[in-house]
């Protein structure tokens, strides 16, 4: 699995902007949209709950 890039957050922000749900990086993940280097695989995104259903609908777009 490739490393977590920027490009991949700004997908994940704009599919989320589109369907209105509201989120927050995490973790390295975080670490990256703040400019530092260091990477692990994952990413780690804490979506606030509010008809939690529909969010998951919008999720699987992300893939």
């Amino acid at each position: 699995m490739p490393a977590f890039e920027y490009r991949q957050a700004e997908e994940i922000r704009a599919t989320f902007a589109r369907h209105q749900i509201r989120y927050l990086f995490l973790g390295k993940s975080g670490a990256i949209l703040l400019g530092f280097p260091d990477t692990t695989q994952d990413a780690d995104i804490f979506i606030i709950a509010a008809g939690a259903d529909g969010h998951i609908v919008h999720i699987r777009h992300c893939g």
